[in-house]
């Protein structure tokens, strides 16, 4: 039986320490990532997932209204603390049904 993996959620707030174990979880594939109201990153097959959540999944978007949260999304973490930190992966985002 898989043991659970470790998930920790980051928000503007967050300590380096915090920061730092977050990198952690991503570069050894322990854990998930939450950046709170961004987007949820997991380590899977030598990359980054950052999943984008839709809070209107029930309802018909574009593709240019879903390049907008994914756009949104880049620019989220890129602004935040824990981009310094992320391991040296390439990132592939997508949104998801919340």
């Amino acid at each position: 039986m898989a043991l659970p993996s470790t998930v920790i959620v980051i928000d503007a707030s967050a300590s380096v320490e915090a920061l730092r174990r977050a990198a952690s979880l991503l570069e050894d594939g322990s854990g998930t990532v939450k950046l709170q109201g961004v987007c949820t990153l997991r380590s899977v097959s030598g990359r980054i997932t950052c999943e984008v959540p839709d809070p209107l999944a029930d309802q018909h978007r574009c593709a240019e209204e879903l390049t907008v949260l994914l756009e949104n999304g880049r620019r989220a973490l890129a602004d935040s603390a824990l981009a310094a930190h992320l391991p040296d992966r390439p990132l592939e985002w997508r949104v998801v049904a919340t």
